[in-house]
């Protein structure tokens, strides 16, 4: 299963991709054979953690493709492979001081171009000030969501991965750099979190590239044993670019400048990302949901509402459970407003975000030992009738669903 899951991770076409390929298994034997704790060094000061996932997945027919994002250059088909899972974390944290400490985090996976690539998820400083109140200053993934930090952690979570339908909403995850102040009240028996971020972010794909300058998040988090609930909310001025897009609007814009306006991408103010979520164990019942929304001012970016709920139970080691989610699309997607090849264009291109779709999961967890835990999930996908939804085109006629098979090996020390 190994060999097989992460010959699929990094396509041979080049001799790079292949040796990471072989970098990460090496790394993910070694990681497996030790203890399931961190590695502690220099009497505690720098400790190192890793994650990781080795998974393989299909769906029950060639076409369309299965994505967990619509941008996604790579997708699931009819043969079992690891490209949509696979990843490695490591992490090395240092104490410098009581109050001083640094870690840096890296994360290997599949991005949206589908190239293997190592990037920097994490780099900070830490100041606490106090039991309550904390500084950090450097990289640090966003908040957007209830386990938008541990995204890519899956041992920390009870799926094969995140319901895609609300995850797909704020596009590929990417690190913020600027700074977060945290601070922590006693509440009731519970702790209240509150935590404030400013920052900057990039993303540069083959196609395109977003900027994210500045933005501004904002989350409560209650807390106890038993309880999570958080709510968040983020917002961005944002420029979109890419040579596609450009040309499209460009087309639109020499028809009507001003339904051109509505399209362009550059300096969008103000786009807003919400969030509610809560986790609740209790009696070894585990209970799931959050509800997320955007606003985001552009008829090309269509705004979207989602929601899951996700229902386990534990019986020793093992966990079956039960996950729905559904995926809305707020705004218009067509355009009647142009003529000619503006109007095809601008249809065309709308088409593209019609992502209405909603999932049925059906999942079992087998917790191996602290650490270490293998996941199977079905998956039955069923996009709005003559849509894509988050696949890579319209199902083909007669068939309302796709079905996804999945199995993964999560592991955290």
């Amino acid at each position: 299963m190994f060999s097989s899951s992460l010959s699929a991770l990094a396509s041979p076409a080049t001799a790079a991709r292949t040796l990471a390929k072989f970098s990460l298994l090496a790394i993910s034997l070694v990681l497996l054979s030790s203890p399931a704790q961190a590695l502690d060094l220099l009497d505690g000061k720098l400790e190192f953690n890793a994650y990781g996932t080795l998974g393989l997945a299909k769906t029950n027919q060639s076409k369309p493709g299965y994505r967990s994002k619509a941008n996604y250059n790579f997708s699931l088909d009819d043969s079992y492979s690891g490209i949509m899972d696979n990843r490695l974390g490591l992490q090395l944290s240092a104490q410098i001081t009581p109050a001083w400490s640094l870690v840096a985090h890296t994360l290997t996976h599949r991005n949206s171009d589908d190239l293997v690539e190592t990037e920097l998820a994490w780099a900070q400083a830490k100041w606490k000030i106090n039991e309550q109140s904390s500084i950090y200053l450097g990289r640090s993934q966003n908040i957007l969501f209830l386990t938008s930090e541990e995204f890519y952690v899956g041992y920390s979570q009870p799926w094969v991965r995140p319901p895609v339908e609300l995850y797909s909403m704020g596009g590929e995850n990417s690190g913020s750099d600027g700074i977060v102040i945290q601070h922590r009240l006693p509440l009731s028996g519970r702790t209240l979190s509150l935590e404030a971020r400013v920052g900057v972010s990039s993303l540069n794909r083959a196609n395109y590239t977003v900027r994210n300058q500045p933005n501004i998040a904002l989350a409560a988090s209650l807390v106890d044993n038993e309880l999570l609930l958080r709510a968040s909310l983020l917002q961005a001025d944002v420029t979109v670019r890419g040579r596609q897009l450009d040309s499209i609007i460009k087309l639109i814009s020499d028809q009507n400048p001003m339904v051109g306006a509505e399209y362009s991408l550059e300096n969008i103010h103000a786009v807003l990302y919400g969030s509610l979520g809560m986790r609740y164990e209790h009696n070894n019942w585990l209970l799931m949901t959050e509800i997320a929304r955007t606003q985001l001012k552009r008829k090309s970016l269509p705004d979207q509402r989602a929601a899951y709920i996700t229902l386990g139970r534990n019986f020793g080691n093992w966990m079956p459970y039960l996950s729905y989610a559904k995926l809305q699309v707020l705004g218009e997607t067509t355009e009647t407003r142009l003529t000619g090849g503006a109007a095809l264009a601008a249809n065309a291109f709308l088409a593209t975000k019609n992502n209405e779709q909603q999932t049925l999961s059906l999942g079992l967890r087998w917790d191996i030992k602290p650490g270490l835990a293998l996941k199977g999930q079905w998956d039955r996908v069923t996009p709005n009738a003559g849509e894509p939804g988050l696949l890579t085109g319209k199902l083909p006629a007669g068939q309302n669903h796709l079905n996804v098979m999945s199995v993964v090996l999560d592991w955290a020390y």
